[in-house]
């Protein structure tokens, strides 16, 4: 017993750790493979939140849609976009309607927010959309607060510009831009965008202000 002992000890250690060690590694594994189908149940709920909001977002958007061509007597087609090409020349998306719904070169292209821009060419089935930031981009606005008429422009640099309007004529910042209706494109008084950047130099006849669109142009999903 005396020279067993240590022997019979040390069997018994080793024993009981392999054990441990053992079950140890089995409630690992269980845990792992549980913590592996609780991560693809929450991925799972993830994307049914994802398709939730993007039903939401697009539910909101098509009743904002139905409102505005209830209150709005002009007749209507409704178009998603399907491209687009931004680059410093061109500005411009395409939409899934053409000449077969009745679209034209030079039609106002807007949403219920406001001004996007108009028609520039029609296939069958799509038209190319040459946005209001596009550098050829030009049409009649008016100051809204002060009842001034001037034109709008694009820019290379995609931003709205107003210019010669005369000097002595004083703007604030957030004063409203609408169509003045004047082109024939689009009807008056619908939204442009709030006047951001005053460029009013000491000397001159005129100034030059810098808009900020009433519609976000970088998101657009439907006309």
């Amino acid at each position: 017993q005396t020279v067993s002992y240590p022997f019979q000890r040390t069997f018994h250690f080793f024993k009981n750790h392999i054990s441990n060690i053992w079950s140890g590694y089995i409630w690992l594994l269980d845990v792992k493979e549980e913590n592996d189908r609780l991560w693809k149940r929450v991925w799972a709920l993830e994307e049914e939140n994802a398709q939730g909001r993007e039903i939401r977002l697009a539910h909101d958007r098509l009743r904002s849609a139905l409102e505005f061509k209830e209150r709005d007597p002009n007749v209507k087609v409704f178009a998603e976009v399907v491209f687009e090409v931004k680059k410093p020349f061109f500005q411009l998306i395409i939409i899934n309607k053409g000449k077969d719904d009745g679209i034209k070169p030079n039609y106002a292209v807007v949403s219920p927010a406001g001004v996007i821009g108009k028609i520039q060419s029609v296939t069958g089935s799509q038209s190319v959309v040459q946005l209001m930031t596009d550098s050829r981009s030009q049409f009649p606005v008016l100051i809204q607060r002060t009842r001034t008429k001037a034109m709008a422009y694009g820019s290379l640099d995609g931003v709205v510009t107003i210019k010669r309007i005369p000097r002595r004529l004083e703007l604030f910042k957030d004063d409203k831009v609408v169509t003045s209706g004047l082109a024939g494109i689009f009807p008056k008084g619908f939204p442009v965008g709030m006047v951001d950047v005053i460029n009013k130099k000491p000397f001159g006849l005129f100034q030059t202000v810098t808009l900020r669109p009433s519609v976000d142009l970088s998101k657009i999903e439907e006309v």
